[in-house]
């Protein structure tokens, strides 16, 4: 299966997102993990992750990384690497802690969509 664009830049945050868990202890919420990639991350600039832009069809202004890290986080948690109870706070499951960034993703993750 071809990736595409979207596909590129969701496999990116995913990466972000559990780099930046397995670095800072393994319990946050989404927005202190989008914060700390915001301050911290090579792969994304502070721009776009502040993008804002505006709905041509309702004129609502939105956030597209916000829409891309969210799917990318219910990605991670569909597929075991992030646990939550309330859908808040996330963790790091014994699978997330161990997955090598560099092999990432695995097989079968772009069936999980």
């Amino acid at each position: 299966m071809s990736k595409n664009k979207h596909d590129i830049e969701e496999e990116r945050a995913m990466v972000e997102a559990l780099k930046v868990m397995q670095t800072l202890g393994g319990k946050m919420t989404r927005k202190e993990i989008r914060s700390e990639i915001r301050d911290n991350s090579d792969v994304f600039s502070e721009d776009e992750v502040d993008e804002v832009k505006v709905s041509k069809k309702s004129g609502a202004k939105y956030h597209p990384f916000q829409y891309l890290f969210n799917h990318a986080v219910k990605k991670l948690i569909k597929s075991g690497y992030f646990v939550t109870e309330d859908n808040r706070v996330l963790e790091l499951s014994e699978s997330g802690r161990t997955v090598d960034l560099n092999n990432f993703p695995e097989v079968g993750m772009y069936y999980l969509s």
